[in-house]
């Protein structure tokens, strides 16, 4: 088996109880498996998987070949495996959560790792899907994976790549989303992060972006900065949400948007969607994917005892 077959990917999301944010992240599973299939599986020689397939006990989204890992409610249904005589599915690409799933985190990695291995999976890397270096991505995903390891005891590679949000080539994705759009005042809009220096990030983008910059949850807010704007003689304002999907923040931002626009009737708002589940973000985290397991975030890691999960 090739180096590239026997890797999987594991995409780690925060996770919601709106369906939409769950739906978007299958999406992107599906984009990056094409991405890194082009990068990799293409290339290796041809080699039949069958046998090795049908005898992996686990379900899989057969169409994109996406293991989804969120899908606990029916755990005895019968796996099926219909089309993959004609479309093996390598790589494979999965999805888990941190949050609002009925298994933690290393519980979802420790079955995963279970179930490619039966595939002849050796290696499994780890790619989260967080725009910030706030806790989630420094404490907390680190320590659910560090009792991942505990649990496998070996018998299973696991790199934890660097996050999305790391990949340089990020600030050229809203550049470009910028260049489509007239406004003559930008405002970059992320959720925040209360760890020290977890926002910096999100400030040197801002500024490289010539951008004006506000949080969800920490101050300065939303509404402060248009103000702000506003009373700098801005006219035509466009707010670009650096957050991933749809979901309850941004329904809540487009609220606040079209409240201040109904107070403001003189002033151009013009409110962006997320970055979404788009072929450009799927490129960014299949680099990550392939290059981006620095040592840092390798074996060294120790097991922790296990902390509350928090923004």
């Amino acid at each position: 088996m090739s180096a590239s077959s026997s890797t999987a990917y594991l995409l780690i999301a925060h996770g919601s109880r709106d369906p939409r944010p769950q739906a978007a992240m299958n999406r992107l599973a599906q984009l990056v498996r094409d991405q890194l299939r082009e990068r990799t599986v293409l290339n290796r020689p041809n080699q039949s998987f069958g046998a090795d397939l049908k005898a992996a006990p686990y379900q899989m989204m057969t169409a994109a070949a996406v293991v989804n890992l969120s899908a606990h409610q029916n755990r005895s249904a019968p796996t099926v495996f219909s089309d993959w005589d004609q479309q093996p599915p390598y790589p494979i690409v999965g999805t888990a959560y941190l949050e609002c799933t009925p298994l933690p985190l290393h519980q979802q990695l420790h079955e995963f790792c279970l179930r490619v291995k039966a595939a002849g999976v050796e290696r499994v890397k780890l790619v989260p899907i967080f725009l910030l270096r706030g806790v989630h991505v420094t404490q907390d995903i680190p320590q659910e994976v560090a009792l991942a390891r505990e649990q496998l005891a070996g018998c299973m590679a696991i790199d934890l790549c660097a996050h999305l949000g790391s990949h340089p080539r990020l600030e050229q994705v809203l550049k470009t989303k910028m260049a489509a759009t007239t406004a003559k005042s930008w405002l970059l809009l992320a959720h925040g992060s209360r760890q020290p220096g977890g926002n910096n990030s999100v400030e040197a983008l801002a500024e490289s972006l010539k951008a004006s910059v506000a949080f969800w949850s920490v101050p300065p807010n939303l509404e402060s900065q248009l103000v702000q704007l506003m009373q700098s003689g801005c006219q035509r304002i466009a707010i670009m949400p650096y957050f991933l999907f749809t979901g309850g923040i941004t329904d809540a931002i487009t609220r606040v948007t079209e409240e201040l626009a109904e107070r403001f009737p003189r002033v151009n708002f013009r409110l962006l969607p997320p970055l979404g589940a788009t072929l450009e973000v799927a490129r960014l985290a299949a680099d990550i994917a392939l290059d981006g397991c620095p040592p840092s975030a390798g074996a060294l890691i120790k097991p922790m005892k296990r902390m509350a999960l928090r923004h």
